[in-house]
């Protein structure tokens, strides 16, 4: 009994321990995270920055927030860029002061470079629980410490901090780093609203001029030749929204002409000019122009990019991009096809596929929830229900397939003599769901410095031409040969 107290004791001794070094560590905690809130320079989140302004020898750079966006106010007006700004401000509020350096009345400012500070920020808070927002000033002095650090001075606080020499990166952003770098801004310019597309290109192996129109929900080519396919909204979608995606590296007007700029831009004979015609009867025009005159030489040997600009017709703005930018505006008619178009079969309520080739015939039916090989009557193509989900699965994967070559009637290549296979597939009434006939793998090299190019040759009761198929695009369809041959290796092993 004796003995049962004394553990009893012992308990209660570990568990009030424990009790006080777990709240213990709790205070050190709450103590650390409030000594590490003291050493942040600014107190409040940077959501509750409302506005701000940078003083410093470049000027004044002066930005406001907008509800969820930002304005740039000084010295130009233009919108700001809402990931840079928010950005510098989580930085700004996750700086902290490395050490107090001088407190007091008597503080001498000039020692630190704070009697004409070289840089100072004003900010506008308003707290969530507070009516009316407060202003918060910080100057960062012209003398720098030993170690290229800065000297701090927070409002009108009789404290000078030591902060880190990073403070002078965010302090030197421009009024260009800070701004919206977005070309075509016009909220307009959507799938829905555009009606027609104009691309006037001046480009090697590139059209001249490519001219697309909204037709009801679809899309077509006004030109002198018939497209291979219908054309992609989602291509023309993806195109809009690369061309929305660019941003400038440089503004080199804002509205008025280039005189001054060290680069001249040829608009007389631009590159590539954009038109986009809107439902409201707007037009938005475009003009893509090289650099000329700018170390020829070395743009001739191709050892320096061309800079390009970009002209906005509507707001007269200029601005500068990489070359590589505008690779993918320049486009051909066939990259705005359909490409699964002659693919697109519906295969639901498959019930026969027959499948011909040079060697043999393979012909399955659907019984029950399995398939079955008309060839050896009564023998499963599968023995499980897993396999007849491959087939089914395999089935899915045709409408995937992806036309990446086209050809006219007068192609050499389909003169060729081929070897032709032939898929089939039908409904429980015998009505055709997919027809697709292919050649052997071909072999191609067009561009002695590229990879040979291999596909299949293919076409489909869906469409009249023949197109070229990548050389792995069929072999969901190869589990329909292998299987057929794995029940001839069957039966040629039951048979006596």
């Amino acid at each position: 009994m004796k003995s049962f107290r004394w553990t009893i004791l012992f308990g209660l001794v570990v568990i009030t321990f424990s009790l006080w070094t777990y709240f213990d560590y709790q205070k050190a905690q709450e103590r650390e995270s409030e000594g590490e809130k003291e050493a942040l320079i600014l107190k409040v989140p940077s959501e509750e920055i409302q506005s701000l302004q940078f003083h410093s020898p470049m000027g004044t750079v002066e930005v406001k927030r907008n509800e969820k966006s930002w304005q740039l106010l000084a010295p130009i007006q233009d919108r700001g860029d809402v990931e840079v700004i928010d950005h510098l401000l989580r930085a700004m509020a996750g700086e902290k002061t490395l050490e107090l350096i001088a407190e007091g009345d008597d503080v001498d400012l000039q020692v630190y470079g704070l009697d004409h500070p070289e840089y100072v920020v004003e900010m506008e808070v308003q707290a969530k629980d507070e009516a009316s927002p407060k202003k918060e000033v910080l100057k960062i002095g012209s003398v720098k410490a030993y170690d290229s650090n800065l000297y701090l001075q927070r409002n009108k606080e009789n404290k000078i901090y030591l902060v880190s020499s990073g403070w002078k990166e965010h302090l030197k952003k421009t009024s260009f780093d800070l701004r919206d770098k977005t070309i075509v801004r016009d909220p307009d310019l959507t799938l829905d609203n555009l009606i027609s597309m104009h691309l006037e290109q001046n480009a090697p192996s590139f059209p001249k001029k490519i001219i697309l129109d909204k037709n009801g929900e679809s899309w077509k080519y006004n030109g002198n030749e018939e497209p291979f396919l219908p054309l992609s909204s989602e291509h023309i979608k993806s195109y809009l929204e690369h061309l929305k995606s660019l941003r400038a590296e440089e503004i080199l007007s804002e509205g008025g002409s280039l005189s001054g700029k060290n680069l001249k831009f040829n608009f007389a004979h631009p590159l590539l000019k954009l038109a986009f015609k809107l439902s409201s009867g707007r037009m938005l025009e475009f003009d893509f122009a090289a650099s000329v005159g700018r170390n020829k030489e070395a743009q001739k040997n191709k050892a320096e990019s061309l800079d390009i600009a970009v002209r906005d017709r509507d707001s007269g703005r200029v601005f500068k991009i990489s070359e590589s930018s505008v690779g993918y505006l320049k486009r051909k008619i066939e990259n705005f096809y359909d490409r699964h178009y002659p693919f697109r079969f519906s295969t639901e309520g498959a019930a026969r596929i027959v499948l011909k080739t040079t060697k043999n015939e393979i012909a399955l039916k659907l019984i029950g929830q399995k398939w079955v090989d008309e060839k050896h009557e009564g023998m499963p193509s599968t023995d499980t229900h897993d396999a007849s989900e491959q087939i089914i699965e395999a089935l899915s994967q045709i409408k995937k397939i992806e036309a990446v070559r086209f050809f006219a009637k007068g192609d050499k290549i389909l003169h060729q003599k081929h070897s032709w296979s032939k898929f089939d597939v039908f409904d429980s009434a015998g009505k055709v769901l997919v027809s697709m006939e292919w050649s052997e793998l071909v072999h191609e090299k067009e561009d002695p410095s590229r990879p040979e190019a291999s596909y299949y040759l293919l076409k489909t009761n869906l469409d009249s031409h023949y197109f070229g198929v990548p050389s792995g695009s069929l072999d969901g369809i190869k589990l329909f040969r292998a299987q057929g041959e794995m029940n001839d290796s069957e039966k040629a092993v039951s048979e006596p």
